[in-house]
C-alpha cells in the first residue's frame, strides 16, 4: 500500500533523485493526507511545498475548485485596486485598461512576481488547500426540543452522559434517581425511523453484589463500545464528600427479547496502584484506546490540576503523572494550566494531543 511507501523515509528519499516533474505527478497522484505526509519526511521534499504556489493551486482545482475560484477573485480584486491606486497616483486615466482579456493577461502575468515581493509566495496556496483538505463547515447546526412524556428524567445537574452501543445514555447526577435511562432520538425528514417521535426509557441496573454511591460531578468516559467508566465525584450535598471511586458501567442486550441491559461493576478492589486525588467536576480522556488521562477538578473549598492517569488495559494507575510542567516562558506566563474545575478536554488524534478549554 502507499501508506507503507510514504512511512519509509528512505523511499521518501529516494524520490529527491526524479525529476521535478515527476515529483509533482507522484504528489498529484496522492490523497491531502498522503500529500502532506509526504511533504513532511525530509527538508528537501519540504521545500518543493513551500516554494511551489502552482502545485497547491492545481491540488485545489482538483479538489475543490470552489474554493480555488473564490481565492483567484480575491486576488483579481486585490490587483485591480493595486492597477486603480496606481492610476490615481499618476493622475493618468487614458491608460485604463478596458479590456477584460487583457486585464486578465496582465494580472497572471504579475501575479507570481506581486507573491514573491510580498513574500507569500506559496503560503496563501498551501493554508487554502490544508483548510480545503481538513477544515469542514457544518451547513446548519439547529436545537430540538423534545416533548416531555412520563419516562423523562427528573431535573439534575452534575449527571453522567454517554453513547454505547448507540444508545444515549443517561444516569446519575444531583438527584435521588438511580435509574438508567436511553434518549431514542428521531431522525428528522425520515419518515421509515424505526425510532418513531422520539423519547426516554427507563431502565433499572442489573441487581448484583455492587451498588454503586450516590454522586454528582463525577465523569463517565467509553473505553470501547459497550464499557464506559465512571470515576470520581461528590458524595453529599454543598460540593463536599469527594471521593476516587472506580465503576464500570456494561451494556448488552438480552438475548431472548432484545431488551437494553445495564450493569455496573466494581473496580475498586481490583485496581492496583496509588490512587489519585479525590475529585469532582474534572475531565477524563481515553487516549491511544488505553489510558485514561483525568485532569484538574474540585475538593471541598478549593480546586486542582493534578493528573491522574490509568491504564484501562491492565487496571493500574500509573505511578506519576507524565506531564510535564515547564519553567516560566519567555513572555513571563506559565506553561501549564492553573487550578481549575467544570473545565473541557477533548482529544485531537491527528495531533495526537488533549486540548483543553475552560472551567472555574
Amino acid at each position: 500500500t502507499f501508506t507503507t511507501f510514504l512511512s519509509s523515509t528512505i523511499i521518501a528519499r529516494m524520490i529527491l533523485n526524479f525529476s521535478d516533474d515527476l515529483k509533482r505527478n507522484i504528489i498529484l497522484c496522492l490523497p491531502a493526507h498522503d500529500i502532506l505526509k509526504l511533504l513532511s519526511t525530509c527538508t528537501d521534499l519540504h521545500r518543493i511545498g513551500c516554494e511551489n504556489s502552482t502545485l497547491w493551486d492545481i491540488l485545489l482545482q482538483r479538489d475543490d475548485p470552489e474554493r480555488l475560484e473564490s481565492f483567484h477573485i480575491k486576488e483579481m480584486y486585490e490587483y485591480q485596486q493595486e492597477q486603480l491606486l496606481q492610476l490615481k497616483s499618476k493622475n493618468d486615466d487614458d491608460i485604463m485598461i478596458h479590456d477584460r482579456f487583457e486585464e486578465v493577461r496582465c494580472y497572471k502575468k504579475s501575479r507570481r512576481r506581486r507573491r514573491k515581493k510580498a513574500g507569500i509566495s506559496c503560503e496563501t496556496s498551501q493554508r487554502s488547500y490544508i483548510q480545503s483538505s481538513h477544515v469542514t463547515a457544518l451547513s446548519q447546526v439547529r436545537w430540538k426540543t423534545l416533548m416531555p412524556d412520563p419516562s423523562t428524567p427528573d431535573r439534575r445537574e452534575g449527571h453522567l452522559m454517554t453513547n454505547l452501543n448507540g444508545r444515549i445514555v443517561l444516569t446519575g447526577g444531583y438527584c435521588s434517581d438511580e435509574d438508567i435511562y436511553i434518549l431514542d432520538v428521531p431522525v428528522s425528514g425520515n419518515k421509515n425511523n424505526s425510532s418513531g417521535s422520539g423519547g426516554w426509557k427507563a431502565v433499572k441496573p442489573l441487581q448484583n453484589d455492587c451498588s454503586p454511591s450516590y454522586v454528582y460531578g463525577a465523569t463517565l468516559t467509553n473505553i470501547n463500545d459497550n464499557c464506559a467508566v465512571r470515576f470520581g465525584g461528590f458524595q453529599a450535598g454543598g460540593c463536599t464528600l469527594e471521593c476516587s471511586s472506580l465503576y464500570l458501567l456494561m451494556h448488552s442486550k438480552n438475548e431472548k427479547n432484545k431488551i437494553d441491559q445495564f450493569q455496573w461493576i466494581d473496580l475498586n478492589k481490583r485496581v492496583c496502584g496509588p490512587k489519585p486525588e479525590p475529585r469532582a467536576y474534572h475531565s477524563a480522556t481515553l487516549v491511544g484506546n488505553r489510558y485514561l488521562v483525568i485532569i484538574g477538578g474540585m475538593k471541598t473549598g478549593c480546586s486542582i490540576m493534578s493528573e491522574a492517569i490509568l491504564d484501562v488495559k491492565t487496571w493500574t494507575w500509573l505511578p506519576q503523572a507524565v506531564c510535564r510542567r515547564a519553567n516560566n516562558n519567555s513572555k513571563g506566563g506559565k506553561d501549564w494550566p492553573s487550578r481549575r474545575y467544570g473545565h473541557s478536554v477533548v482529544l485531537h488524534e491527528k495531533k495526537d494531543r488533549l486540548v483543553l478549554f475552560g472551567g472555574g
